[in-house]
């Protein structure tokens, strides 16, 4: 691999859209493509499952992905999946980059997150954070929901509080660069009667980093 290649780690993963977007980044250049998605993080087992093959896929040069792979897509079957990450040293290689793990779940302490974090990043000292937090507490749909539920408890929710596990990482291994996107939603968000956007940029800011607001057309609030 390129020396130059800059290793991205991609917490609350999802289905893997932003990372792609790093892994896609001039793709063609002679020298490869810029970033290596080494680990995406991610609870949800379908979205995870989408994350490996995406990762399998990326493992090789445009053109030389193999028949099997075309042949799964056209046709999928758990068995046709497992025997193309078995019989393919680029399958294990593609589920080494994925972790099935919920950040804050009592089986995943932080001890544990940052031995994997480490490994994948392995003696790279330049690297990117990237993820968005779950966004059910911040959207307007999803508090529209909740509208009649007590203060509190809503208030209370830990959908609230996943972006400390964000801040976590951050303060823990000081990514060169970070990206933390969200939905519109989260600007008008509040708890206890202050903001919760001005609170994760507060808490940003403290540990070093300059905050960049970044808006996309889609309608999600990221930040550099």
């Amino acid at each position: 691999m390129n020396n130059s290649v800059v290793p991205v780690i991609d917490m609350f993963a999802g289905p893997g859209g932003l990372g792609e977007g790093f892994a896609r980044f001039s793709e063609g250049l002679p020298s490869g493509p810029p970033f290596d998605v080494r680990l995406s993080i991610e609870k949800d087992f379908h979205a995870c499952q989408t994350l490996e093959l995406r990762a399998f896929l990326r493992e090789f040069l445009k053109g030389k992905t193999p028949e099997e792979y075309y042949d799964y897509v056209r046709s999928p079957s758990p068995s046709k999946r497992n025997n193309l990450m078995k019989e393919f040293p680029e399958g294990q290689r593609a589920i080494k980059r994925v972790w099935h793990a919920e950040l804050g779940g009592e089986s995943f302490p932080d001890d544990k997150v940052n031995k994997r974090i480490k490994e994948s990043l392995g003696e790279s000292k330049t690297w990117v954070l990237i993820g968005g937090p779950p966004c059910q507490a911040y959207s307007l749909a999803g508090r529209s929901r909740r509208s009649k539920q007590p203060r509190e408890e809503f208030e209370n929710l830990r959908e609230h509080y996943l972006y400390n596990h964000y801040l976590k990482i951050i303060r823990n291994h000081q990514p060169t660069v970070f990206i933390m996107e969200n939905v519109k939603g989260i600007l008008t968000s509040k708890i206890s009667k202050s903001y919760i956007f001005t609170r994760i940029c507060d808490d940003l800011e403290s540990a070093g980093y300059l905050l960049y607001l970044l808006v996309q057309w889609r309608k999600r609030k990221p930040l550099e």
